[in-house]
């Protein structure tokens, strides 16, 4: 069984901002597994980032993420983008470079205070010691900060993220007026009262072998938001958990490729 990240239990409370999460299972994987192979973590290329780290206060927040922007003043539609269990990982600042290539303004928001995990083992670790109250308060406080820059000023902002920066994409487009939100496999909320809290449409994406975040969960999410009613689209892909991060050793290029187009098209089609 192969090293992923993901979430063993999320329970939403809906008041005053406050949820309740996760327990983590690290599952142990074979020695060619992506712990010991080339990892892209470790060997993407910071020099080549387009975008800046950034900090911030606001009220009684210090915020602090990487910000990347098209070029221009804008003002453009914005979307926050949370980093799976690894950190704010070169990786995901190259993401955010190339969301913003397709014309919107990107803040990764840091949840680790800058610790970022190149093996399974510490990157289960940093999950664990999330401070949840702490990491909602971090991405409420992006959404506000980035609604009042003048680069986004009057536009739609949208949420993103993979594993469990999925599950908490979702709980910040539970939590904010978020426009337009995405969960790559990420945990799902399944009572169609909580569901109802969402402004925009969503966008999942999941994979049929992933046996954290599986088919039959899917299924109860779905019933969930139609329930609610939301609106939404659900892609499942003939693949495993974390098929779109290249430092997993599920990775499909293909999959990942299409799934990534579809982020874009979900995007450019509700953010304006």
């Amino acid at each position: 069984m192969n090293k992923m990240c993901d979430l063993a239990a999320w329970s939403m409370v809906t008041s005053v901002g406050m949820f309740v999460w996760f327990a983590t299972t690290a599952h142990a994987g074979p020695s060619h597994d992506a712990a010991t192979q080339p990892h892209p973590l470790r060997t993407a290329d910071p020099a080549g980032l387009k975008g800046q780290a950034v900090t911030a206060i606001r009220g009684n927040v210090k915020l602090a993420g990487y910000l990347s922007k098209p070029q221009g003043n804008g003002p453009f539609p914005a979307v926050i983008m949370l980093h799976e269990w690894w950190g704010l990982s070169t990786h995901i600042k190259q993401q955010a470079d190339t969301l913003a290539n397709e014309g919107f303004a990107v803040f990764a928001p840091e949840l680790y205070d800058g610790k970022v995990a190149t093996d399974p083992k510490t990157a289960a670790k940093y999950m664990d010691e999330l401070d949840e109250a702490k990491a909602l308060t971090t991405m409420k406080t992006s959404y506000q900060w980035l609604r009042s820059k003048e680069f986004t000023k009057g536009r739609q902002v949208g949420s993103l993220g993979w594993c469990m920066g999925g599950g908490l994409s979702l709980q910040l487009a539970l939590n904010e007026p978020i426009d337009a939100v995405v969960i790559y496999y990420g945990m799902v909320e399944k009572d169609p009262a909580v569901l109802r809290k969402l402004k925009g449409p969503l966008l999942g994406i999941f994979a049929d072998r992933d046996g954290w975040i599986t088919p039959a969960l899917v299924n109860e999410f779905e019933t969930a938001l139609k329930a609610a009613p939301v609106r939404y689209a659900i892609h499942r892909y003939d693949a495993d958990h974390a098929f779109a991060n290249p430092s997993n050793p599920n990775y499909k290029s293909e999959l990942a490729t299409d799934a990534w187009g579809k982020t874009v098209a979900f995007f450019k089609a509700n953010l304006r």
